[in-house]
């Protein structure tokens, strides 16, 4: 069946269960947890060294193998997602020699994949900045407003989604199989402009494996770390019965900060063992994630011709550069309109500001006769024109 038949019955959720095919491959398990054993022991000296030197020198040294711990981190994670790709695609698997460079030639893609995501952030921070601009023009910035926000929100709605549920997750599974970055980038953004509800929804369904699969190592680790770690300590170490998971915490931190202190013998190893455990136990469910992701990007992808896209994403480029340019220089054309208004409105202020100045002052019309005295016609004493009797005899002054 083609490539195309496939893609139109949709994507095959079912697909989603081999996820828990990373449980068994220890190849990828034994580079993943390497990976993380290494790093862990760099990140120690790095603090170590912090700790015994102290100086420029020491934070230089320090900042230097946390760099070369993250390094071995995402290298190691992108070879255990290659090999985890090719047993997704039933492909012969590869040395690990091969793998390991090959995941350290992938992380100049992840930097320019966060790169492009900080890119595009500031490009939809300029685009809404300029059609808010346009928003302002007197009388027409209302009507603007009212279909510009609501376009630029669903725009951003988009965005985050497609950010959050396609780029994300399926970018490295897109360079794990191969792809260059423009490729990877073309091949994501064709899913997300057509597949973007079913990427959503098997990575909901994906969530649910790997919470299943989680849940079940769980249930039988924890309870019996919790009943061996306190018969160790009570027979190894009868002083920590009590306090086998402050020490634990005690342990790590004293790890990181260069103060290798494990307590003594046997109780040391045992920790040390416990510690080697959950390493191994998260590099298994991590492994559950990457198996996913890989078929996700895998179902996702399938029947899509990067050619097309391709054409497609320039074309789509070009009509966005096109628009930005034009709405730049609407801007900036309202900019200059509005800051005319401006400059029209304060000249005429100051001119009848002016003018109010100039203006000769009026004086108060002086009165050219005095106001008429009224007198009781009983006692011709004075009164008020609102007076109904004399104050001074009562008589009566209105009818």
């Amino acid at each position: 069946m083609s490539n195309h038949s496939k893609a139109s019955h949709g994507v095959e959720f079912g697909e989603l269960a081999r996820a828990t095919e990373g449980l068994t491959q220890w190849r990828p398990m034994l580079v993943g947890f390497g990976s993380l054993l290494l790093c862990g022991v760099l990140m120690g000296i790095s603090g170590a060294a912090m700790a015994a030197l102290g100086n420029f020198f020491g934070v230089v040294l320090a900042g230097l193998l946390g760099l070369l711990a993250l390094v071995v981190m995402f290298g190691g994670f992108s070879a255990v997602g290659i090999m985890l790709m090719d047993k997704a695609r039933n492909l012969p698997a590869r040395s690990l020699t091969d793998a390991m460079t090959l995941g350290v030639l992938c992380i100049p893609r992840f930097l320019l994949f966060v790169l492009m995501l900080a890119v595009l952030t500031l490009a939809v921070g300029l685009v809404a900045t300029l059609l808010y601009l346009l928003c302002k023009i007197p009388f027409l910035g209302a009507l603007l407003a009212f279909f510009v926000h609501p376009a630029l929100v669903l725009l951003t709605a988009f965005l985050m989604v497609a950010v959050s549920f396609v780029a994300i997750p399926l970018f490295a599974p897109a360079v794990w199989s191969g792809l260059s970055f423009r490729q990877a980038m073309t091949s994501l953004i064709a899913i997300a402009r057509k597949r973007l509800v079913q990427v959503v929804l098997m990575l909901i369904v994906l969530y649910l494996v790997v919470m299943v699969v989680a849940g079940l190592l769980m249930l039988g680790l924890v309870p019996a770390t919790a009943l061996m770690s306190s018969m160790a300590a009570g027979i190894l170490s009868p002083s920590s019965f009590f306090n086998v998971f402050g020490m634990l915490m005690n342990t790590g931190m004293s790890f990181m900060m260069g103060r290798f202190d494990l307590g003594g013998g046997a109780l040391a190893g045992a920790m040390a063992g416990m510690a080697v455990l959950m390493m191994v136990v998260g590099a298994l469910i991590a492994q559950v994630w990457i198996m996913g992701f890989n078929l996700m990007y895998l179902q996702a992808a399938n029947g899509i011709d990067l050619s097309e896209a391709s054409q497609d994403l320039g074309k789509m480029m070009a009509n966005i550069k096109h628009r930005a340019e034009t709405a730049k220089e609407s801007a900036v054309a309202a900019a200059a309109r509005a800051q005319q208004v401006a400059a029209e409105r304060a000249a005429a202020a100051r001119a009848a500001h002016s003018a109010a100045a100039a203006a000769p002052q009026s004086e108060p019309p002086v009165a050219t006769a005095a106001v008429a005295q009224l007198h009781c016609p009983a006692c011709q004493a004075l009164v008020l024109p609102q007076d109904a009797f004399c104050c001074e005899c009562g008589h009566k002054l209105k009818a």
